[in-house]
């Protein structure tokens, strides 16, 4: 594994999941709405599920996008062309 994905672990699999499911709404949707959305509505499924809302697991999400906007601002940056 990437040393960045040993470093995310460590604050375990919840996290992970939630910081590369923020990171793909972002890169697919380019919409900040979209993510806190998306964010906000997955822990009040958890509440009404498991009775637990997790601030932290909100934090992961956003976070994730916020890396997920910024990497599709560098792939714009690369000399990338489709012929």
């Amino acid at each position: 594994m990437s040393k960045l994905n040993d470093m995310l672990l460590q604050f375990g699999t919840d996290k992970f999941l939630h910081f590369v499911g923020g990171m793909c709404v972002m890169a697919i949707t380019g919409s900040w709405l979209v993510l806190s959305l998306v964010a906000v509505g997955k822990e009040i499924y958890d509440y009404k599920d498991y009775g637990l809302f997790s601030l932290p697991d909100v934090y992961a999400t956003l976070l994730g996008g916020i890396c997920g906007h910024f990497a599709v601002l560098l792939w714009k940056l690369l000399p990338f062309t489709i012929i």
